[in-house]
């Protein structure tokens, strides 16, 4: 299911479940960002694999008169944003940026940034996420993970886990915001250099008190979303 925001300017931000014709701009933001990375994820087998759920932030110029909801390829997958608190973040986060890709379509929707996370029994994983160099720093990285965070709470998924670049101080603080403590390293992990990756995980999505939290950070993220947004990838 999708839901979309207007925004000024009959510009939106939204974020909804990937679809077949997201295929070659996922592809694009994938080689942007990970330009070293062998293999590159094939969507399109993604997008058979029934434990993978990938969502898209995108960008959509187009006259909204009201929200829309359109059918999505999975029955069981559901918005992965719907709060009230995250889509006032969406619909807001446009004031930030104002660039528009010339090579597409004016009504075609720009995808900005996805993150991948596979379910495996009781547990999820975050596979990828990434976001375009030209929009980062806008707060899209952190809607993405709330969203994915979102997202396996409401199918009482206790566990999360990923991998991140002991180096990359900006993404470990992001995960430790929401609760993600290092459990581990993956040595030598990254094919391009060949740095360690350190494990993170979330083993309390389930746990009333961590929801509480979970909820008075999107508070938090709605009240300083100016400096959050253009401080986080």
């Amino acid at each position: 299911m999708e839901l979309v925001g207007r925004g000024q300017n009959n510009t939106s931000f939204a974020v909804r479940p990937f679809q077949e014709g997201d295929f070659a701009q996922m592809e694009e933001i994938e080689r942007e960002v990970f330009p070293t990375m062998v293999p590159h994820t094939s969507f399109r087998r993604e997008f058979r694999n029934r434990i993978a759920h990938y969502f898209v932030i995108y960008e959509q110029s187009r006259n909204i008169n009201e929200c829309t909801r359109i059918s999505n390829r999975r029955p069981s997958s559901i918005s992965i944003f719907r709060s009230r608190i995250i889509n006032n973040s969406l619909g807001k986060v446009r004031e930030f940026f104002s660039k528009t890709f010339s090579e597409l379509h004016h009504t075609e929707q720009v995808i900005v940034g996805f993150i991948g996370v596979w379910y495996i029994v009781q547990e999820s994983h975050i596979v990828s996420i990434a976001v375009r160099p030209e929009y980062r720093r806008q707060g899209f990285g952190e809607l993405l993970l709330i969203g994915a965070i979102e997202h396996a709470m409401k199918f009482n998924i206790n566990s999360m886990t990923l991998e991140v670049r002991v180096s990359n101080c900006i993404a470990r603080n992001l995960y430790a915001k929401y609760n993600f403590c290092g459990r581990g390293l993956r040595k030598r992990y990254y094919t391009d250099d060949r740095e360690d990756a350190l494990i993170m995980t979330n083993d309390n999505l389930c746990q009333i008190e961590y929801r509480s939290r979970f909820y008075k950070l999107l508070n938090i993220h709605q009240r300083t979303r100016d400096g959050v947004e253009r401080s986080l990838t």
